[in-house]
């Protein structure tokens, strides 16, 4: 059973390591590129704008591509969802109209992909997004075929390029944040500490956080003081960071003092208190 284990590990090792070699080698021989890979909008409401980019082909052959628009949900942990529009409330596929939705660049050729936004009259103001993507329409290619015993996997790819939109809609939004809990995630008693700080968005601007963690003993002396590098923070998300203290602490009682930087008038802070128990004799 564990010869076994030992092979399906090795195995899935095995296909991973491919997948990078052979997207690293799919990746070099890509011959058709999108100019620019993003815009930065202003723009007011009941405005309608127009703006285009580029699809430009320096390969031998021509390609067949789609264009498409999807709104993009960004989760607590990072990760993100494509949607379709009309469903979250700080996306703006609903306001573009593109044109065409499919092409086909001829080999040395650039192709001029037009789209318009519409913003909503009563549109709230603050920053709202969605990806353009730009997509093969040929098949995917199999990278890699491989068989062992039982076992056999196949990697396919197909190339994909997503043109970022953001807009930020009127000059009244304010930038509104708050630390909503400071606590102590593991275990004291080994005098290794981890403070967990949650930061909400409170407002209608994407944010920049960045700050520090203070540790201060129980005469108010700082013990360590651990920086919290800079993190994007959407409108109505949540950002939850944490902050390892590297020094071993003596036994006796601290406070985390978590600061933070919005980009707002003042700086915020939230506090925990702990404490490191005495070893036993």
């Amino acid at each position: 059973m564990k010869k076994h284990l030992e092979n399906i590990k090795f195995r899935l090792m095995k296909i991973f390591i491919l997948t990078i070699i052979f997207t690293h080698i799919l990746l070099s021989q890509v011959s058709w590129s999108v100019i620019p890979m993003g815009f930065d909008l202003k723009i007011a409401p009941n405005d309608t704008m127009s703006y285009s980019f580029k699809i430009r082909n320096t390969g031998n052959a021509s390609v067949a591509l789609k264009i498409y628009i999807k709104d993009i949900k960004h989760n607590e942990d990072g990760s993100r969802k494509e949607m379709e529009p009309g469903i979250l409330s700080r996306g703006m596929a609903g306001w573009i109209d593109i044109a065409p939705k499919r092409t086909e660049v001829a080999s040395g050729a650039d192709n001029t992909i037009r789209f318009s936004v519409k913003v909503p009259e009563n549109v709230q103001p603050g920053d709202y997004w969605s990806n353009i993507y730009v997509e093969s329409l040929e098949k995917p290619n199999l990278l890699s075929r491989s068989e062992e015993g039982a076992t056999s996997f196949s990697i396919f790819t197909n190339i994909r390029y997503a043109v970022k939109l953001k807009a930020r809609v009127g000059g009244d939004a304010a930038k509104e944040g708050e630390i909503t809990e400071v606590e102590i995630v593991n275990n004291t008693a080994e005098a290794v500490v981890t403070i967990k700080s949650t930061f909400k968005n409170s407002g209608d601007l994407i944010l920049y956080c960045s700050g520090y963690v203070d540790i201060r003993d129980d005469m108010g002396e700082t013990v360590e003081k651990i920086n919290i590098t800079k993190h994007k923070v959407y409108p109505g998300g949540i950002m939850i960071i944490n902050t390892k203290v590297t020094k071993i602490l003596a036994a006796g009682e601290y406070s985390a003092l978590a600061v933070l930087d919005y980009g707002g008038d003042y700086l915020i802070a939230g506090e925990a208190f702990f404490e490191i128990p005495a070893e036993k004799e």
